[in-house]
């Protein structure tokens, strides 16, 4: 070019140039790991979180009390793993017993053999049946939590008392649907609202048409979207917590819940598929103060890994026999810690009675300890609640506790009305009032939720032509 046009400027040669010349803001030297959507969404559907679930005796009381009142089913399993973990206790008490005994070197044989009795075969039964839990039981508990703080800030915006804080988090809420067709090859998507096509990036050229699994990707748990299938199959009502991606790549956190729509004859017509983006409470750990803790966890690990990469790993000490049993007596049932506190009783009873002052002595002071232990193994059981309960326990209904959250607030009040629902009541949905009708001037009601279906609010069509609704006309709530 003619230097004169550009006003002598010289072109830069290739040696010249430095690429980091052209960032406009200068690179952090040590970036903190940062956990993305995608990165808590592995951790929220874990065995790891449900492992921090289990090792909190408060968080354990809300996932049992879940499980009670509105999984029973389930119920079973959870103490079949329960039992497995008390054998596996127990066995380590006696494994404890034996290292002491060993340490005593007046016997003939000092060296008693240290009998590795923790069976492999439980063990696997025991991470199996974990695993089983963490993938079915841990998903609906996190959609109940979810389901109860959407339920609230929906109710809470309505009624304009939704604190300053969550306004931008409930944003969409429940406007955010698609219809699908289950009569159609593929169950494809007949009708979307505008949010959906906004919030998904996905036009109607797109959407319309095609199945659903466009939204997923490659964090997507498989798990989820395998339940999702199942319940379109049987058509029952469903809310689960699934990962999806926008048309540029973006994840958010989907909070989807599927209802059946039924015509005048009981037949599936069509799926609603309500979906709620709560990729804010997901960052925010909210309701679930066990995720806060497992990212906290893995974010102290990857602070330390430096410190420890050196390939020296802690010996672990034996603990005493003493130990292992309080651990092995929070396991233990209201009933089982009667058998075990009567039997002490009556052993220290007939001990008492020798006539020997001495062994009256030590028995008076050996029941001195033994109210003391006692009392110390109550207050230890006290701290955390029976987990197995007998069969004659009757579990109480589940009550909505305040959420412990840190974006929570006093005005996020728990739900009133749960404590006189039984304990066995279905799962509270995001949507549990809605009506499907025709845009004026017909205003004809084409589906409604079961909670308004009373006789005569469906107006079906007296012809044929008219009984199948076309849903890309419609404005349903």
């Amino acid at each position: 070019m003619n230097l004169a046009d550009h006003g002598g400027l010289k072109p830069l040669v290739v040696e010249e140039i430095d690429p980091a010349s052209f960032d406009l803001v200068a690179p952090p030297e040590a970036p903190e790991p940062q956990y993305s959507v995608e990165v808590k969404s592995e951790l929220l559907m874990s065995v790891e979180h449900l492992r921090v679930i289990f090792n909190d005796p408060k968080h354990m009381q809300k996932f049992t009390d879940f499980l009670y009142a509105l999984k029973p089913e389930s119920v079973p399993l959870l103490n079949y793993y329960l039992n497995l973990v008390k054998a596996l206790k127990a066995i380590g008490y006696a494994d404890a017993i034996i290292r002491e005994l060993a340490s005593v070197n007046r016997t003939p044989s000092s060296e008693l053999p240290l009998t590795e009795t923790v069976s492999k075969s439980l063990i696997g039964r025991a991470d199996e049946t974990f695993g089983v839990l963490a993938q079915e039981e841990l998903p609906a508990y996190v959609a109940h939590v979810w389901t109860r703080i959407v339920n609230i800030t929906i109710r809470q915006r309505i009624t304009n008392t939704l604190p300053p804080n969550l306004r931008d988090l409930s944003e969409g809420l429940a406007q955010i649907f698609c219809l699908t067709d289950p009569s159609r090859d593929d169950n494809p998507i007949v009708f979307a609202s505008e949010e959906f096509h906004r919030a998904t990036q996905y036009g109607r050229r797109f959407a319309l048409g095609r199945n659903c699994r466009f939204l997923q990707g490659p964090k997507t748990n498989q798990h989820s979207v395998h339940r999702l299938r199942e319940m379109l199959v049987v058509g029952k009502e469903h809310c689960e917590p699934v990962l999806n991606y926008r048309r540029d790549g973006s994840v958010f956190m989907n909070l989807l819940m599927i209802a059946p729509l039924y015509d005048n004859r009981g037949n599936i017509r069509y799926h609603l598929g309500a979906q709620v983006d709560v990729s804010g409470l997901l960052k925010e750990c909210a309701g679930l103060a066990s995720l806060g803790e497992l990212v906290s966890q893995k974010q102290r690990q990857s602070e330390s890994s430096s410190a420890t990469n050196d390939g020296h790993k802690p010996t672990r000490e034996p603990r005493a026999s003493r130990d292992v049993l309080s651990e092995l007596a929070e396991m233990f049932t209201l009933s089982e810690l009667k058998i075990v506190q009567a039997s002490g009783e009556m052993a220290h009873e007939a001990h008492a009675e020798k006539p020997n002052s001495a062994g009256s002595s030590s028995s008076t002071n050996n029941n001195s300890s033994n109210s003391n232990n006692s009392a110390n193994n109550n207050t230890n059981t006290n701290k955390l609640p029976s987990l197995l309960k007998d069969k004659d326990d009757r579990a109480a209904p589940l009550e909505d506790a305040p959420l412990d959250t840190s974006i929570s607030s006093s005005a996020l009040t728990p739900l009133t009305g749960s404590s006189s629902s039984p304990p066995t009541a279905r799962p509270r949905g995001m949507l549990d009032h809605y009506l499907l009708v025709r845009p004026f001037p017909s205003l004809r009601i084409l589906f409604a939720s079961p909670s308004l279906r009373v006789p005569g609010i469906l107006q079906p069509s007296r012809t044929a032509t008219a009984s199948r609704p076309r849903c890309g006309g419609s404005r349903g709530p």
